[in-house]
């Protein structure tokens, strides 16, 4: 039996903060309480750190990569992405949640998944594996904002 890891890697996502700043505190923790095994802590510390670069580096990538190249010009157009989505959602009827097929929605896959992975949360928006895509009444105040 093999381990649902999707759910594992959506927690990692989801609680990155969280994660980053408790293993902050794991790498200061013997320079606050020394506990005398010199070697073993070095290494147990240099274990902490480098899994708290690779945190911060999840962080630069998902959080400020999107906005930089929104700077840029060179990221995805928010509100015209926004606007095909709830449109598409409009269409299909009913209540929240929504699930749109992405060829349905009449925009690039990439842009899609561009405007889901840096701008939207997902509780708000998500992308399931059937390469749909789900968008929650969060998700729907979420687009209506960005418009």
């Amino acid at each position: 039996m093999i381990p649902d890891l999707s759910t594992v890697f959506n927690s990692i996502k989801k609680y990155r903060y969280s994660i980053t700043v408790g293993i902050a505190l794991l790498y200061f923790a013997p320079m606050l309480f020394p506990v005398g095994w010199e070697a073993a802590s070095a290494t147990w510390r240099y274990g902490v750190a480098t899994m708290f670069f690779l945190s911060v580096g999840m962080i630069l990538s998902r959080d400020v990569w999107p906005k930089v190249k929104q700077l840029l010009g060179i990221g995805v157009n928010k509100r015209q992405v926004s606007l095909k989505i709830l449109e598409a959602c409009k269409n299909q009827g009913g209540e929240p949640p929504f699930e749109l097929k992405i060829s349905s929605v009449g925009v690039d896959e990439d842009k899609i998944k561009d405007l889901v992975d840096g701008h939207l949360s997902h509780d708000e928006c998500r992308i399931s594996s059937k390469q749909t895509l789900v968008v929650t009444e969060a998700g729907l105040k979420r687009l209506k904002k960005n418009i």
